[in-house]
C-alpha cells in the first residue's frame, strides 16, 4: 500500500470517529420491527340510543301507591330530575310534588272520598316540556269494615294489584271482606277478574251496576270470573258484592275501574280468557249513540221498548235521568236478573 492511500485511509477513519459515525455492518441476527398500528374502529352511533333511553327516563311512572280504608294514600314514584309532578285524580289536579336530582318524589295528597277513583301522572321539566304517564292506577275506597284496592293499569299488560294479597288476619267470627286482585281485558271483548273472599262465600259480578254472574270461592277463599266475548270499547267499573246466601244480603263490596279499548278488526282475531271458576259466554253491551234513548236501545235489545227500566235500573249508576243518556256511555245490558 502506498504512502498516500494509507493517508487517506486515516483521514476517513478520523472524520468518522469525529463525526460519531461507527462503521458496523448490520448483524444478520436483528430484524427490523414496524410498529403495529391499531386498526381503526367505527364509532357507534349512540346518540339516537341515548335520547330515546332520556325520553323514556321523563315519563312519570308509579313506584308505590298505599291506600288505606280510611281514604287515607301515599304515592311514591319517578320523573325527570327536578320536575314538578302533578297528581290526577279523576280528571282533576289533586297533588303536587317535586323530584330530586335522582328522578325520585313522593306525596301524601288529602284523603279520598269513598268510591272508585283513578290517579295518573304528568310531569313538567324546567325547560316547560310536560310528559304524561302511560300507567293509571284505579282504587277504591271501601265502606266501612271494607278492604281498599289499588291496582296499576299498564298498556297490553293485565292490571296488577298494588296492595298485599296474603290472607287477612281476622278475629274470630270475623269474615273477610271480598277483595278484587286483578282484572284483565283482551282484544276481542274478553274479560277476566279475579280475586278473595270468606271460604265458602256467594261472590256476584256486576259490570256498570249491570248483574253479569254468580258464583262462589273455593276452600282457599278465591273466586274468578271470565267473559268470552260482549265487551264494547267504553269506561267500566267492575264489582264484586259478597252476598249472605239466606236473606241475599250484601255484606261486603269491592269496586274498581278500567277503560277498555277495542283495538283495530286486524288485531281480534285470536284471544281467549283465561280459565275461570264461573265463565260467561257472552254480555250483551252498548254504547251510546247520537240520537239513541232507552227504549230504543230496550226495543233492539228485548224487542220492546218497555222494558227501558231494566236497563236504566242496572245503570242507575250512571243514568240520573232516564231521559237524559249522553253518547259515549256505556251500559251493559242484561240477559237475566240475579
Amino acid at each position: 500500500m502506498t504512502f498516500w492511500r494509507l493517508s487517506l485511509w486515516i483521514v476517513i477513519l478520523a472524520l468518522c470517529v469525529g463525526l460519531g459515525i461507527l462503521l458496523i455492518p448490520p448483524s444478520t441476527d436483528q430484524k427490523s420491527e414496524t410498529p403495529p398500528v391499531a386498526a381503526l374502529q367505527p364509532v357507534p352511533k349512540t346518540d339516537q340510543v341515548a335520547t330515546g333511553k332520556v325520553e323514556m327516563s321523563l315519563i312519570p311512572s308509579f313506584d308505590i301507591v298505599r291506600l288505606e280504608p280510611n281514604g287515607d294514600l301515599v304515592v311514591a314514584g319517578r320523573a325527570g330530575a327536578k320536575a314538578i309532578v302533578t297528581l290526577i285524580m279523576d280528571g282533576k289536579d289533586w297533588d303536587k310534588a317535586s323530584t330530586d336530582e335522582t328522578g325520585q318524589f313522593a306525596m301524601t295528597p288529602k284523603s279520598l272520598s269513598q268510591g272508585p277513583h283513578q290517579l295518573s301522572l304528568v310531569a313538567k321539566m324546567p325547560d316547560g316540556k310536560e310528559y304524561k304517564s302511560a300507567q293509571v292506577v284505579a282504587l277504591d275506597v271501601p265502606a266501612r269494615g271494607g278492604q281498599a284496592v289499588a291496582a296499576l293499569i299498564s298498556p297490553d299488560q293485565p292490571a296488577k294489584s298494588l296492595l298485599p294479597t296474603q290472607a287477612i288476619a281476622l278475629p274470630p267470627g270475623q269474615r273477610a271482606p271480598v277483595v278484587i286482585t286483578l282484572v284483565e281485558t283482551q282484544p276481542n271483548g274478553t274479560f277476566y277478574t279475579s280475586g278473595r273472599a270468606t271460604t265458602g262465600a256467594l261472590v256476584r259480578l256486576y259490570l256498570n251496576d249491570s248483574f253479569v254472574a254468580q258464583g262462589g270461592t273455593s276452600a282457599t277463599g278465591e273466586w274468578s270470573f271470565a267473559i268470552v266475548k260482549g265487551l264494547t270499547q267504553g269506561q267500566y267499573r267492575v264489582r264484586i258484592d259478597e252476598i249472605e246466601g239466606a236473606s241475599g244480603k250484601v255484606t261486603s263490596r269491592s269496586e274498581v275501574p278500567f277503560d277498555y279499548t277495542m283495538p283495530a278488526a286486524a288485531d281480534t282475531a285470536s284471544a281467549s280468557p283465561r280459565a275461570a271458576a264461573v265463565q260467561v259466554a257472552e254480555v250483551q253491551s252498548t254504547t251510546v249513540k247520537r240520537g239513541d234513548n232507552l227504549w230504543n236501545i230496550s226495543s233492539k235489545f228485548y224487542g220492546e221498548g218497555l222494558r227501558y227500566t231494566v236497563i236504566y235500573q242496572a245503570n242507575s249508576g250512571q243514568i240520573r235521568d232516564p231521559n237524559l243518556i249522553y253518547p259515549g256511555q256505556v251500559f251493559v245490558v242484561p240477559k237475566d236478573k240475579p
